[in-house]
């Protein structure tokens, strides 16, 4: 029997690989496995790109390193305080910035300014001058033939090992090269700008200012210059600053001084016309007055309040005698005791002798003379009580009287002891301003004079003993980095970007779909016979292979092993015809099997085929018998072609006999291996898949897309096909090693 072999990809290793099934369950996708492990495994398999990357870089680094110039940099460094100490007098106005952040950017732009580079570019001699405008200050060839990589290098910092402020040149502090010779050449102005680096150090009150030269002695020479110009621009500066506020401030002193006489004039000559004292005597004079006044009459209506109580009690109780002043009376205390005990005699006697009695009698009239005189007494108390508030009342409006008279007085001396302190004030202001004005004065002059005592030079720089440019551990550095994360992004968007299968793992992790195992890629001679290698090669990896998908599929846990099983595929040319004769191999190894050639539309397996098959089985035209073939190689392998009637696939695989035909060969033989068409290009697969226990789906390694794959499970699911698992088709064993994968090998 003739076939016609399904094309073979060759390359690859001589070894097979699988990789044994796990668990489903849920796991987040990664790029190339779980976890840490997928993220090395996408490393390993780019590591080329990788470390070719990286060594581009590297040469590329080390180019533009030698391609430079050596430059040294020369350091000097300042202490610039914000606030002057104490005993340095200033003046807020021209010396405190709105605060110590904007007077230290103020600092930094003054040393960058124009005025300071032509300070610094005038001192030096004509060979210096020379050496920073002839292009060795530039380190590299002239600027027309300047490469892209400099501003590359020049934008990530390679080059110039400065942090803080950058070496920009900055406007000139004053808005014009003052302090500066105006013969100074203005190349040379903008060469030491564009080379000079000045920053703060963090939390600090050190500035550090930094010149960068072809030649060591130069580049300290210049930063010192750079620090004994700014010293120079501060002193002008502060110089000229003074001697504008000396002048303006001593001609507002001569007019202070007339505004303070004239005041103190006017105000002697209205004092003297009225007879006033000072607006603080007389206050002190009115206010013991007033104090006198006021204080007499709190205390007077105090005692006219307490009187007034007194007094109310006696008007509204019913029984004065029960006042408590009236009770705290000695007399009346006596009077009523000596009545109680009166009565308490009277209540007795009367008790043992009658109404009538002698001793009665004359206790009653003792008795009757004692309570009049109770009455009397309180009587006198009431009228004391009354005679002590009316004294009380009359005492209170008399101090009152007094009270508005001396308001009175005060008031009407009100107008002249305002003009009076109106006058006072006036006098007091000028003196005031006068004083501050000539104590001003002075501090200016003094602060002038003093020169810039908040700034001073704490280390000059000394020429260095090495370049610090090219610096090629930052070079080699910043290549490397960037490089490596460049190369292990570029490895990550390629294995992102191929959306393929390359493991039995994948399968499970990303698709939820177990994966069976692998089938290598078979070259030389072998692929000659690729469609019966897994029967006619025993021991060998292949057959290994083709063993362990079948024991999968047995163990699959399904409870019983499929004996009807459809192999299928996503799309054409994917190795499914060559692993369902494999796969058949494998199972006439254990019992009578059939491979039935399904795809009707491209027959792979019976293209050759002259006798009746599938169709007419199916359709009656001919017995089982004549419709199967037995295999001249292995004796319990049957193959069963396409047949010779004519049929239209889709109502073929959508006729009833189709299953009572697959039910016949499922009692002949043990096991049944069905060749299906792909289930992207058309439906036979979905149809003939309801009647057959269930299907494989071959997928070439690495090349078929996952959303393809994804695809066509989705399809046969749908259709109620009960897809077992996928199995790698021509798998490369390095680059399934790679991706995690395990390697079958001699043992």
């Amino acid at each position: 029997m003739s076939q016609r072999r399904e094309p073979v990809l060759h390359g690859g290793g001589p070894t097979i690989a699988t990789v044994e099934p796990e668990p489903m369950g849920p796991r987040a996708e990664t790029g190339g496995g779980d976890g840490l492990l997928g993220y090395i495994r996408v490393l390993r398999q780019h590591c080329w790109l990788i470390v070719g990357v990286i060594s581009a870089a590297l040469i590329v680094g080390c180019l533009y390193g030698l391609y430079q110039t050596p430059m040294y940099q020369g350091i000097a460094t300042l202490q610039v305080q914000a606030k002057h100490p104490a005993y340095v007098p200033q003046f807020k106005d021209m010396e405190t910035a709105a605060n110590e952040d904007t007077y230290y950017t103020t600092q930094l732009d003054i040393i960058r300014s124009r005025a300071v580079a032509a300070s610094a570019a005038a001192q030096l001699t004509d060979a210096e001058a020379d050496a920073l405008t002839g292009g060795g200050l530039a380190g590299s060839p002239p600027a027309d033939s300047a490469s892209w990589l400099d501003s590359l290098v020049g934008t990530l910092g390679m080059g110039s090992g400065a942090r803080g402020h950058g070496g920009a040149p900055a406007a000139d502090a004053g808005g014009t090269e003052s302090g500066g010779d105006s013969s100074v050449d203005p190349a040379l102005v903008h060469t030491i700008q564009s080379h000079l680096t000045v920053f703060r150090r963090q939390d600090s009150q050190v500035i550090e200012v930094r010149f960068a030269a072809p030649s060591a002695a130069l580049a300290a020479h210049v930063a010192n210059l750079i620090t004994q110009g700014y010293l120079s621009v501060q002193d002008s500066q502060r110089l000229a600053v003074s001697q504008r506020v000396s002048d303006w401030m001593s001609q507002q002193l001569n007019d202070l001084q007339s505004n303070l006489e004239h005041s103190e004039q006017a105000l002697n000559r209205y004092k003297k016309k009225h007879g006033l004292l000072d607006s603080k005597n007389m206050e002190e004079v009115k206010g013991k007055r007033l104090s006198g006044v006021t204080q007499d009459l709190l205390d007077a209506r105090t005692k006219r309040m307490r009187a007034q109580v007194l007094y109310n009690q006696v008007q509204d109780a019913n029984g004065v005698d029960a006042v408590a002043a009236v009770l705290d009376n000695p007399v009346v205390q006596n009077l009523k005791l000596k009545k109680a005990k009166l009565q308490a005699e009277l209540d007795k006697l009367t008790t043992h002798y009658g109404r009538n009695a002698p001793k009665v009698q004359q206790v009653r009239a003792e008795l009757d003379s004692t309570t009049s005189r109770l009455h009397t007494e309180v009587n006198r108390a009431v009228a004391s009580i009354r005679k002590k508030y009316e004294e009380a009342t009359q005492q209170e409006q008399k101090l009152e009287q007094a009270q508005k008279s001396l308001n009175a007085d005060v008031r009407g001396q009100g107008g002249q002891e305002l003009e009076l302190a109106k006058l006072e004030r006036e006098v007091d202001t000028n003196r005031q301003l006068y004083e501050s004005f000539r104590n001003r004065i002075k501090e200016v002059n003094l602060a002038g004079s003093m020169g810039a005592t908040g700034v001073r030079i704490l280390d000059e720089a000394v020429p260095p003993e090495t370049p610090f440019k090219p610096d090629f551990k930052r070079i080699l550095g910043l290549a490397g980095l960037l490089s490596a994360a460049l190369a292990i992004g570029l490895a990550f968007l390629i294995e992102n970007l191929r959306r393929t299968i390359r493991t039995p793992r994948a399968a499970e992790e990303q698709l939820r779909i177990p994966g069976l195992g692998a089938v290598p890629r078979i070259t030389g001679d072998e692929g000659a016979r690729l469609g019966r290698l897994a029967g006619t090669t025993p021991g060998s990896e292949f057959t290994e292979a083709l063993g362990a998908i079948r024991t999968r599929l047995e163990i699959g846990g399904r409870g019983t092993s499929p004996r009807v099983l459809m192999v299928t595929s996503a799309l054409p040319r994917e190795g499914k015809t060559t692993l369902s004769s494999n796969l058949a191999s494998s199972y006439s190894q254990i019992g009578r099997t059939l491979l039935v050639d399904a795809d009707l539309r491209r027959p792979s397996l019976s293209s050759d085929w002259h006798r009746p098959g599938l169709t007419d089985f199916v359709n009656g035209v001919a017995p089982l018998e004549e419709c199967v073939a037995q295999d001249s190689v292995m004796p319990n392998l049957f193959v069963m072609g396409k047949g010779q009637d004519p049929v239209d696939p889709l109502e073929f695989f959508g006729s009833a006999d189709l299953g009572g035909a697959i039910a016949r060969m499922r009692g002949k033989f043990d096991r049944v291996i069905v060749d299906s068409a792909p289930v992207l290009s058309v439906t036979d697969a979905e149809m003939l898949g309801f009647h057959v226990d269930g299907t494989v789906l071959a997928v070439q390694a690495g090349k078929t897309p996952m959303d393809a794959v994804g695809e066509s499970v989705q399809r046969l699911r749908r259709a109620g096909v009960a897809v077992l698992g996928i199995t790698l088709t021509q798998a490369n064993l390095k680059e399934l090693t790679r991706y995690g994968g395990y390697a079958y090998g001699s043992y």
